[in-house]
């Protein structure tokens, strides 16, 4: 709440008042209606705006020249054939 000023809280209040008027609950259950909705709201927008950096971050595809095309192998023998890396458990 530190980042809203007065004039936000007056508004948010206003609305719980009403919420309450309209549904006859009580005003805490307006409120905590009210406070949880905003909690969600920011954790969305962070979310979005976290994945859209991942999403931008992890979309380029590589380069030919960063492409290792030697990464699978272990050893390349004169003849031109080769031997493939031992896959560790767990992947």
């Amino acid at each position: 709440m530190s980042r809203f000023d007065y004039d936000t809280i007056a508004q948010v209040f206003a609305r719980c008042q009403a919420a309450k008027d309209k549904e006859g609950k009580p005003l805490s259950s307006a409120v905590a209606f009210v406070l949880t909705s905003l909690q969600h709201e920011l954790t969305a927008v962070s979310n979005r705006k976290n994945a859209r950096q991942s999403a931008s971050e992890s979309a380029q595809p590589k380069r030919f020249r960063d492409i290792d095309y030697m990464e699978g192998i272990e050893r390349l023998n004169p003849d031109g054939t080769f031997v493939l890396k031992r896959k560790t458990e767990g992947r």
